[in-house]
């Protein structure tokens, strides 16, 4: 087991990697980058909250994007929260690309036991 900063985002990028978090690295290990949608379709007052495509409901939604990454160890099956990031093009100016480049880079260049392989 490997002692890792793991993820922790204030959705802007500013403050990834900053919980502690233990993961087991195995050579044939995966990350998996993927986005999703929290629906929040009842709500007209919570920040972040815009309308975009989910793929859970084949349809448009109101909700909060999130682009998120996971470290798989291929043996065991356990999976680690690297790090995640808020979709909100409108604060921010990135779109979901520019965050998986954020997330890529911080795991390569921070202190990491995953840049090793």
């Amino acid at each position: 087991m490997v002692k890792c900063l793991g993820a922790l985002s204030n959705g802007r990028g500013t403050r990834p990697w900053v919980a502690p978090e233990y993961i087991e690295v195995d050579e044939n290990g995966y990350l998996v980058v993927d986005d999703t949608v929290l629906d929040k379709n009842p709500s007209h007052k919570i920040e972040l909250v815009r309308k975009q495509y989910s793929g859970n409901t084949h349809s448009v939604v109101r909700g909060i994007g999130v682009v998120n990454c996971i470290y798989v160890n291929s043996k065991t099956g356990k999976f680690w929260v690297i790090d995640y990031r808020i979709y909100a093009p409108e604060q921010d100016g990135k779109t979901k690309l520019d965050h998986v480049e954020d997330i890529l880079r911080n795991c390569f260049i921070r202190n990491s036991p995953l840049k090793e392989y």
